[in-house]
């Protein structure tokens, strides 16, 4: 095996941390959103921490400095997970103890968190994309737009577990379309 898989923090613990520091969007929000800014063209350009609080630098200076390191540990393990040539990314959601309608509300708040990041980071012209590009930043909008059913039974389960895989893979792909595509320019 080649790389080492880079460590999420506990999705309860971050969480936590992220409420009590008055963060607004979920932690499953707040990595997706990590990860669309250093998937983006202009990652390099984009104050990703101001993304995640909405561009409130009140609240930059009044972070706990626990919750700054949780924030800077969920970029920096992003960044590596991104960066490595082996799919080495793991979305930050719910475990497999939570329902399925906390894990798909997860889920979506993840996609529309990677989508705001994107579009911060500068992706605003898909001409520049493939059309597979294209047609997995359809996909995600349309599983950011997923509202969770009550019942879950073992197909809707896996389900889930092959949505998220597919999440999984199209980030890694327009993080590899979009990198590609500045370094050509």
């Amino acid at each position: 095996m080649g790389a080492t898989t880079a460590v999420l923090p506990d999705y309860e613990q971050a969480s936590a941390a992220l409420e009590l520091a008055g963060i607004e969007p979920g932690v499953a929000e707040v990595h997706g959103i990590v990860c669309g800014v250093l998937a983006s063209p202009g990652a390099d350009k984009v104050d990703w921490l101001a993304t995640v609080l909405r561009g409130d630098s009140d609240l930059v200076q009044q972070l706990p400095k626990p919750v700054s390191e949780q924030l800077l540990g969920l970029y920096q393990s992003a960044r590596k997970a991104l960066g490595e040539d082996e799919f080495g990314l793991t979305l930050l959601l719910p475990g497999e103890s939570s329902n399925i309608v906390e894990r798909t509300d997860a889920l979506a708040a993840w996609c529309r968190g990677f989508l705001l990041g994107l579009a911060e980071g500068g992706l605003s012209d898909f001409s520049s994309l493939s059309n597979e590009a294209r047609e997995a930043l359809e996909d995600l909008i349309d599983i950011a737009e997923v509202v969770a059913e009550d019942e879950a039974d073992e197909q809707q389960e896996h389900a889930l577990a092959e949505v998220e895989e597919y999440v999984r893979v199209a980030v890694q792909f327009l993080f590899d379309e979009c990198h590609r595509a500045t370094e050509t320019h």
